[in-house]
């Protein structure tokens, strides 16, 4: 009897511990660290933050300790939060790339304190631009630019936008020191040509006013339609557009690198890879995580 008391305790508590490790996201497990709470903003009043771990539950209550290091003195205190905010927030964690694209919004006053607005909401994901990295050993890895620091560059394997849940499958991770060549696609060149062909019919058309309009005048006064006098100033607009596009297109030229696995001859190319990078600032947890293991 008593070994199957012993049993049923030991089950009881293992059972409580599990339950305690589901507390907060299968994102972030069971605790925050310091990049985490960087990149979600959470616990915006703790100063001199290090860690905050949920350690048990009363009720509807999750008991938190919060690990502070201020002047070289580490505290630690105690919070409780409610579970149903907790739900709140662990949705807000597992989502929060979905608001970081504009694809959803959040109402940060529902999570009563527990996370702020974070820099990285504001910082958006860019197109991403192909590139090609050729190895000092002659192989080459390719994906789009997703990440660029001063030591690893992350590729991103996928035709889909980024999940954290597939991170660690889709990313490949290139040390520098092992990279001889880099190539990366200048895809943007038609955008930017268009965006020139668009300032230059706005002189373009004031000038043709400028020039002739009587004719014009004429033409609106008596036009059947009022939608005729439009199509003109529409169709060279188009017109400047796509020629603009067409020429930026042709201008456009990739951006080729030879570093040799030195980074000397690297982080000056580092600004432009970082322009070209899907994530140019606050990248997720989970690219830190890795690239630091």
């Amino acid at each position: 009897m008593k070994t199957i008391f012993l049993l049923l305790t030991g089950l009881f508590a293992f059972s409580c511990q599990i339950y305690a490790q589901s507390f907060l996201s299968p994102r972030v497990g069971n605790e925050i660290d310091q990049v985490e709470r960087e990149y979600f903003g959470l616990f915006p009043t703790d100063s001199g933050f290090v860690s905050a771990k949920a350690t048990s539950q009363s009720g509807d209550l999750v008991n938190f300790k919060i690990t502070t290091l201020f002047e070289g003195r580490q505290r630690d205190t105690s919070i409780s939060i409610k579970q149903r905010i907790l739900d709140k927030l662990s949705n807000f964690i597992e989502e929060f790339e979905s608001v970081r694209i504009n694809e959803n919004e959040v109402n940060l006053d529902v999570l009563q304190k527990v996370a702020a607005e974070s820099p990285a909401i504001k910082v958006p994901f860019q197109v991403p631009h192909e590139a090609s990295l050729e190895m000092l050993d002659r192989s080459t890895v390719t994906g789009k630019l997703f990440w660029a620091d001063d030591s690893t560059i992350v590729l991103w394997k996928s035709d889909e936008p980024y999940n954290w849940r597939t991170f660690a499958k889709e990313a490949t991770l290139v040390s520098v020191s092992s990279v001889s060549k880099i190539t990366v696609v200048q895809n943007n060149g038609f955008r930017k040509g268009a965006i020139y062909g668009l300032i230059a019919w706005l002189p373009l058309s004031i000038i043709y006013i400028s020039l002739d309009y009587e004719n014009i005048g004429h033409f609106i006064e008596h036009s059947k339609s009022p939608i005729l006098p439009m199509l003109l100033p529409l169709g060279t607009l188009l017109a400047c557009e796509i020629v603009g596009g067409i020429i930026g297109s042709i201008l456009q030229q990739d951006f080729h690198a030879t570093i040799d696995g030195n980074i000397e001859k690297y982080l000056p190319n580092l600004k432009l890879l970082t322009n070209s990078s899907v994530i140019q600032s606050y990248p997720p947890p989970e690219v830190l995580h890795l690239i630091r293991k």
